[in-house]
C-alpha cells in the first residue's frame, strides 16, 4: 500500500493481522513485536476459518472467529430415574409404553422379571440398577417401559419418567467417569442439566451375560463351571506372549492387551475370571486400572494379580490399598502364579 491509498475501515482493521505490524512505539521482550494477531489469524486460516474485527472509538472492539467443525447429532429419548437423566439412542428403541403400579408389582414378583410384547419376552431391568445395584425400583404414576432391541438381544428398561425426544451432541464424560460401563458419553441440555448417554449395545450385553436375577443363582450353581478366562495386561510383547503360552497349556482362555486403556475397553466387552496386571504402562498404569475395577460394581469382584518389576514396599502398600489380591515381582515363578490363580478362582490345575 502506498501513502496515497485510501483504505476502508474494514481494510484498515485487517492491517493488525499482518506479520510484524505493531502500533507500539517501543517493544519489550513480551510485547509490541506485531506477532500475536498474526499468529491467531494464521492458525484460524489453517483450520479453514475467518476472523472479523469491528471497533467503535471509545466503546470497544469485537473479534468474531468463525471456525468450521463437525458435530454428530444423536436422536435420543430422554428418560429419568430418580434425579438422574439418561439419553437412550432412538435407533435401538422398539417401543415405549406407560405401566401401572399393579402391573409393575406383578413383573417384579416373577422369578425372572420379564415383560411380554408381540409374543417376545423382554427381561425387565430398572435403569438405575445398571449403575447402582442398591437402587430400588419405584412404582410411580409416570413409570414406563422402554423396549430396546439389537439383533436378538432384548431388554425392557423400567424408567420413572419419559421426558421427550431430543437431538443431542455427544460429549466425553471427562477423567472422572471415563469408563462407567454402559455409558458412552454425556450431553448438556438447554436447562443446564447433564444427561448421560446410554450405550445400548453394552447395556444389552450386560443383560444377556451379567445381569442375573437372584432367583437364578441357585439354579445355576450346579451347572458346570465355564472355562477360566484370563485378561493379561502388560505393555511388553514378550511378557504377554510368554504368559499366554503358559496359561494356555492349562486350557485357560487368555486375552492380552498392551495398556490400561485397552484393558478397560476389553472389560466393557467381556468380564474375565481373573486379571493379571502390570504397573508401568503408557496411557493408564496398573494402579489406575485397579482403582477403576474396584470402583465399578460390575467388575469389583474380579481377582487381580499384579505382576511388576516395581516391587518396593511403597508399591505393595498402594496395591493393597486399591484392593489388589496378589502382588508378584518380575520375573514371576510359573508354579507360584499358577498356585495363586487356583487359590483365587477355586480351580485346580496340576503344575
Amino acid at each position: 500500500m502506498s501513502k496515497d491509498d485510501t483504505l476502508s475501515e474494514e481494510e484498515a482493521l485487517q492491517l493488525i493481522l499482518e506479520p510484524g505490524f505493531s502500533t507500539a512505539s517501543t517493544i519489550s521482550q513480551i510485547s509490541g513485536r506485531g506477532i500475536g494477531m498474526d499468529v491467531v489469524n494464521s492458525e484460524i486460516q489453517k483450520l479453514g476459518g475467518s476472523l472479523f474485527i469491528e471497533t467503535k472509538v471509545g466503546i470497544g472492539t469485537t473479534f468474531t472467529l468463525r471456525l468450521p467443525f463437525t458435530i454428530a447429532l444423536n436422536e435420543t429419548l430422554l428418560v429419568q430415574t430418580g434425579k438422574d437423566i439418561y439419553a437412550l439412542p432412538d435407533n435401538f428403541i422398539e417401543h415405549t409404553l406407560p405401566i401401572g403400579r399393579h402391573q409393575l408389582n406383578e413383573i417384579y414378583q416373577q422369578q425372572t422379571p420379564c415383560f411380554t410384547w408381540n409374543a417376545r419376552h423382554f427381561p425387565v431391568l430398572y435403569l438405575a440398577n445398571l449403575f447402582n445395584e442398591t437402587s430400588t425400583p419405584t412404582t410411580s404414576n409416570t413409570a414406563a417401559l422402554v423396549l430396546l432391541r439389537h439383533n436378538d438381544n432384548l431388554v425392557a428398561l423400567h424408567v420413572d419418567t419419559i421426558l421427550e425426544k431430543r437431538e443431542i451432541v455427544l460429549k466425553p464424560t471427562g477423567p472422572q467417569l471415563p469408563y462407567v460401563r454402559g455409558i458412552s458419553g454425556a450431553s448438556i441440555l438447554p436447562n443446564g442439566k447433564v444427561a448421560l448417554i446410554v450405550d445400548a449395545k453394552i447395556l444389552l450385553n450386560i443383560v444377556q451375560t451379567v445381569y442375573q436375577p437372584r432367583s437364578l443363582n441357585t439354579h445355576r450353581a450346579n451347572e458346570p463351571e465355564a472355562t477360566l478366562n484370563v485378561l493379561v495386561v502388560d505393555d511388553s510383547v514378550t511378557v504377554r506372549k510368554v504368559t499366554q503360552r503358559f496359561l494356555e497349556r492349562y486350557e485357560m482362555q487368555v486375552t492380552t492387551v498392551k495398556d490400561g486403556i485397552e484393558a478397560l475397553d476389553q472389560l466393557n466387552k467381556t468380564i474375565p475370571t481373573i486379571i493379571l496386571l502390570d504397573v508401568e504402562m503408557p496411557r493408564l498404569n496398573g494402579f489406575e486400572v485397579a482403582k477403576q475395577v474396584r470402583d465399578n460394581s460390575q467388575w469389583q469382584h474380579i481377582p487381580i494379580i499384579m505382576i511388576t518389576s516395581r516391587f518396593g514396599k511403597k508399591h505393595q502398600k498402594m496395591a493393597k490399598r486399591l484392593g489388589v489380591n496378589i502382588f508378584l515381582g518380575k520375573p514371576y515363578q510359573e508354579n507360584e502364579l499358577l498356585s495363586h490363580i487356583c487359590q483365587l478362582t477355586g480351580k485346580e490345575f496340576k503344575a
